[in-house]
């Protein structure tokens, strides 16, 4: 296993562990508020349900000052007189703890292994011994400690459940968001060996021609016939290595200059004069037709670029049609859009190689010479940067491409 990929496992890792915690601490606030509130609304109910209570005990108290009687089983009220309570059913933590107590308040008051919400209110007038009546009541809190104890329990089981299920898919997102990164690298390690391998061979060659040419210095025609092929491969290398700069700037995003249409068109003859004189094109009859007009319009790529995506096209159609045979290209504008089409009479392509033919390094099968497979890799690179598009027709036989960038 590599560095990279060891240290992408690590980055990995670190995304699943900071999301996991984030979502623990996000998921733990929001349980903790959710718990706060359930208890408020625990006591808030406890505090009603006391003062439904008093509200009752009271207006007994009232109709009935002079005898009153213990309340109902399981009512907590009572009437304090001062310090001396006239009636309770209160806990006796409870009734010592509220005489001097502020009526109009609530109280929690803890005891005795319980804990009581307390509610009290000032009765109207005074006794016959002169003396301040208050009335209080009070509801027991263990129902309601019971309870936020299984609402506890429940969170934090939900809360460690809703953290794993979270952490599976924080790990499967991760692995999903770094497939298409592992195919770039993929291909990454692909162009580089492919183009390593395409640099070797001419490379191989070169030293070869030049270690033949060091033993012919004495047979000056011997030596300057390798002196010949040395210099086609080295200029085969020259051309790989532009291909593959080039490829390399459209691949980083750089806007492209946009040129007229006319001097495209003139780009575009330029580069099939260059094709017909090539090596490439021996015996192979080149066609050209463009307008003799264009309007006043531009497409977004440079003249340059376009005279390069002609050249490939036509000298990949030249290479598969061969000796004999007939290219023809045409530039038009049609439909807002700049439109190159190249035909040749050759093989054509098969059909299941059709999808595969734009991607750099591949070569149809039974392909020959000393191509790169970079030819349409590259057309295609440039027609995309200039927002347009590239489509192989296979013509049974021959090959159809059509090259479509829009104008404006």
């Amino acid at each position: 296993m590599s560095g990279r990929d060891v240290g992408e496992r690590a980055v990995r890792r670190r995304l699943v562990i900071g999301s996991t915690v984030f979502a623990t601490i996000a998921i733990g606030a929001a349980l903790l508020a959710g718990r706060m509130l359930i208890a408020s609304q625990l006591e808030s109910a406890a505090v009603s349900l006391a003062r439904t209570d008093l509200g009752a005990f009271t207006v007994e108290y009232d109709e009935r000052r002079a005898h009153l009687e213990q309340p109902a089983p399981g009512v907590l009220v009572g009437a304090l007189e001062g310090d001396r309570w006239l009636v309770s059913s209160l806990p006796d933590e409870v009734q010592d703890a509220l005489p001097g107590r502020d009526p109009d308040t609530v109280s929690v008051v803890s005891g005795g292994g319980g804990t009581w919400v307390v509610v009290g209110q000032q009765l109207p007038g005074e006794s016959v011994s002169g003396e301040v009546v208050t009335a209080w009541a009070a509801r027991d809190l263990e129902s309601s400690h019971e309870a936020l104890e299984s609402i506890d329990r429940l969170f934090v089981l939900g809360g460690a459940l809703l953290v794993a299920l979270f952490a599976v898919a924080s790990w499967f997102v991760v692995r999903l968001s770094f497939r298409p990164v592992e195919a770039a690298r993929q291909r990454e390690r692909r162009f580089v060996s492919e183009a390593a391998h395409e640099l070797r061979t001419p490379l191989a060659g070169l030293r070869a021609q030049l270690a033949v040419v060091r033993r012919s210095l004495a047979e000056p025609a011997a030596a300057a016939q390798e002196l010949d092929r040395a210099d086609a491969s080295a200029e085969r290398m020259s051309e790989l290595a532009t291909n593959l700069l080039e490829l390399a700037r459209l691949e980083q995003g750089t806007a492209p200059a946009a040129a007229p249409l006319s001097e495209l068109r003139d780009a575009f003859g330029g580069a099939v004069d260059d094709v017909r004189i090539s090596p490439v094109a021996r015996g192979v009859a080149i066609e050209q037709e463009s307008p003799a007009e264009l309007r006043d319009a531009s497409a977004r790529v440079d003249a340059v670029s376009f005279a390069r995506l002609v050249r490939n096209l036509l000298a990949n159609a030249a290479a598969a049609a061969g000796p004999g045979s007939t290219v023809r290209a045409s530039l038009t504008v049609d439909d807002g859009a700049l439109v190159l089409v190249v035909v040749d009479d050759g093989p054509g392509m098969p059909a299941d190689f059709l999808p595969r033919a734009l991607e750099p390094f591949t070569r149809g099968p039974g392909a020959h010479g000393p191509g790169s497979g970079l030819g349409l890799a590259l057309v295609d690179s440039i027609a995309r940067a200039a927002g347009g598009s590239v489509v192989l027709e296979d013509g049974h036989p021959g090959l159809r491409v059509e090259v479509r960038m829009p104008v404006g």
